[in-house]
């Protein structure tokens, strides 16, 4: 596995001074009943130094953007989440968060793949030799993780907060990991198949822009005539089939702080409430062949709801679009995909 390291970035291990930047981001990143304390972050710091890997901008000064930190155990259980055993081959990855302006650029991907590749090339942690890398996730995470090089194990034994959890393995030893026969009784067969379904070729996307009107876009009754793709040249993940979605007219969303531009090649939507096309799609993550999710943040809209930003879980460009946490509609702005 290549580490991928995007321009103007580069991977260094956290210091003990950087545990409070560390602390910021994480508070940011997550609720309050997911996210670390600072005495946790500095515990993992110092009993597993090298299992704290920042990403950082390598612009002077040196900026922490992101992290990965972990703790050795023998097995991914709620009370290992809390404790080091240094006599454990499993590095159980607690936590990977990125400030909020650098998510949606690639950042988390290429900060993963690295995590894995410099375990692989030197599993030793202390005095023994890692094995393999655990980690817990929600549903909507599976095709992040599933493509970086994680393999599902099923459900998750951890009960943290009323959302089922599930649980991811690299096995550091082997590129291959747990056969799909092991664990499919464990996996709910939306997200089997997804995970089965083979890898497709990179096609280039057309843009919007591309096309003369709307009408070339959608069948007689308003469903996609395209697949629709990741637009970031290079690419090209099929991010939804043709004939999923229907094509809605409805209010832009803020998708990007006012302060800070999209990453390219996506366009700043116009300032709601101006209507703009969309994508709905319904009713679950599972209708998409590709997608990931940011964590809830606070809608802009009138009602008081949090949303999700939704991104490419391949390459990590967004936002491409956005739901609202735990609804079954999820929109996708018209401008802000390919075609194919």
């Amino acid at each position: 596995m290549g580490s991928d390291i995007p321009e103007g970035m580069l991977f260094e291990l956290v210091s003990s001074e950087e545990v409070q930047t560390a602390y910021e981001i994480e508070t940011a990143a997550f609720p309050p009943e997911e996210a670390a304390s600072l005495e946790a972050l500095k515990t993992r710091q110092a009993v597993a130094p090298k299992l704290f890997l920042g990403a950082y901008t390598s612009a002077s000064p040196r900026t922490l953007i992101g992290y990965a930190n972990a703790t050795l155990a023998t097995s991914l259980t709620a009370d290992s989440m809390h404790v080091h055993d240094p006599a454990g081959t499993a590095v159980c990855v607690h936590g990977l968060a990125v400030v909020e302006h650098h998510r949606r650029t690639g950042v988390a991907s290429a900060l993963l793949k690295e995590y894995i590749r410099r375990l692989r090339d030197d599993p030793a942690v202390g005095n023994i030799q890692a094995e393999s890398i655990l980690l817990i996730c929600h549903e909507d995470l599976i095709p992040l993780y599933t493509r970086v090089g994680f393999t599902l194990q099923g459900k998750s034994p951890v009960v943290h907060g009323p959302t089922v959890w599930f649980e991811m393995r690299v096995d550091l030893s082997s590129s291959s990991n747990v056969e799909t026969s092991d664990v499919q009784d464990a996996i709910p067969p939306n997200v089997l198949a997804a995970l089965t379904t083979p890898s497709r070729s990179r096609p280039a996307a057309r843009l919007l822009s591309s096309f003369p009107s709307m009408h070339s876009l959608v069948t007689a009754t308003g469903e996609n005539i395209f697949d629709l793709l990741c637009p970031r040249m290079g690419c090209g993940s099929v991010v939804l089939k043709a004939g999923v979605a229907k094509l809605q007219r409805g209010a832009s969303v803020e998708l990007e702080p006012p302060e800070h531009n999209p990453p390219a090649p996506l366009e700043r939507l116009p300032s709601p409430p101006e209507q703009i096309d969309w994508w709905l799609v319904t009713p679950s993550p599972m209708a998409f062949e590709n997608i990931a999710f940011s964590h809830a943040v606070p809608s802009n809209a009138a009602a008081a709801s949090q949303i999700k930003f939704l991104a490419c879980a391949e390459c990590d460009l967004g936002a491409l679009g956005w739901s609202h946490v735990g609804g079954r509609e999820f929109w996708l702005a018209v401008s802000r995909v390919g075609y194919r």
